[in-house]
């Protein structure tokens, strides 16, 4: 029964650790018994007063250390990522470009999450409309439940790579008019992920261009559907280079992918790593201080090691070789936080 439960829970469970240069957790105090009161005694006449005790200026926390540039992340994947056209492989891919290269019109809202505001923790996934915040699109109107009318944002530029790939779009703007094309691709292609997994819905969606930097999408059948697998992007609708598709069909070939997301993908090794190095043109900035208005990110290089074997990833952890990981069944993730205390982890469905 118990080998059962283990696995229930470690298919519904996993934990997202990262390493710390922090010292160990203070041992946790035990509580002492309350002593019984006393009878109280009659009470005692004042001496007289004694000179005020100096009181010690008390020492302000120290203020936050402004982030600094540069720098490695390295991830651990247990699985081979997938590569790289949703448009074009009848199904939903992404995971060696996605939060990395390609980006959507929404994605969730950082600024709502523990680094803000605090209205999200992002661990319980779900998609309610105030829960996304802009990416691609600036703005956002909905004057009816199956409309949306999306402000463009202005300034994207599409990756500087000295590739084949990177020189046909050539670091330009993107415009509102590369959305729309690239969003009815996402709808109507023959090959497409979401004409397959719900073709009733990608049949019904319009994607028109109704100013000079916005787009109207309108969603008649199963808006909420239509908002999260396309509007919203469901980590898949993301936009992709027009002339590259133009040229080579798809994107599928890694080495052609330009996006205009904060790392740019470099190299890549099947079974062994993926390698990112920083968008120089991003256009996000830093809302917070201290670095308030500092482009971002500020991470130079991303390595993303693809490591199945537990014990290996393990032992990786243990000398500091990986900086984060997610998806860790909770069983190992319980190990790990006994052997390695100096690990910051959280868990979630």
């Amino acid at each position: 029964m118990r080998k059962t439960l283990w696995l229930l829970v470690s298919g519904l469970m996993a934990l997202s650790l990262v390493m710390a240069a922090c010292g160990p957790a203070a041992t946790p105090t035990t509580p002492t018994t309350p002593s019984t009161p006393t009878t109280p005694t009659a009470p005692v006449t004042p001496t007289a007063p004694t000179a005020p005790i100096t009181q010690l200026p008390q020492k302000e926390a120290a203020a936050p250390e402004k982030p600094k540039y540069g720098g490695t992340l390295t991830i651990r994947e247990a699985v081979e990522p997938t590569c790289c056209d949703s448009a074009a492989s009848r199904q939903m891919l992404g995971g060696l470009t996605q939060w990395y290269v390609y980006e959507q019109l929404l994605d969730p809202d950082w600024v709502k999450g523990p680094a803000g505001t605090g209205e999200y923790d992002f661990r319980n996934w779900s998609s309610p409309d105030a829960m996304m915040g802009p990416a691609l699109a600036e703005k956002v109107e909905k004057p009816s439940p199956d409309v949306w009318k999306l402000t463009i944002r202005r300034g994207v530029r599409y990756h500087p790579l000295d590739t084949e790939a990177g020189k046909l779009m050539g670091g330009r703007e993107v415009t509102t008019d590369d959305i729309v094309w690239n969003y009815e691709r996402m709808l109507h292609g023959p090959d497409t992920a979401i004409s397959v997994l719900q073709p009733r819905v990608a049949a019904a969606m319009k994607v028109e261009k109704t100013g000079p930097w916005e787009i109207t999408m309108t969603t008649p059948v199963q808006p909420i559907t239509a908002q999260w697998w396309v509007i919203e992007g469901g980590g898949y609708a993301v936009l992709h280079p027009k002339q590259v598709v133009e040229k080579y069909g798809n994107v599928n070939n890694w080495r052609n992918t330009v996006g205009t997301g904060p790392w740019m993908l470099i190299d890549y090794v099947p079974g062994s790593q993926a390698v990112y190095k920083r968008n120089p043109n991003y256009w996000d900035k830093n809302p917070f201080e201290p670095g308030k208005g500092d482009q971002l990110p500020y991470i130079e290089t991303v390595r993303r090691l693809i490591i199945p074997d537990t014990s290996t990833f393990q032992a990786a952890v243990r000398t500091g070789k990986i900086d984060m990981t997610a998806g860790l069944p909770i069983d190992d993730a319980d190990q790990l936080i006994k052997t390695a205390p100096k690990l910051h982890y959280a868990d979630y469905l």
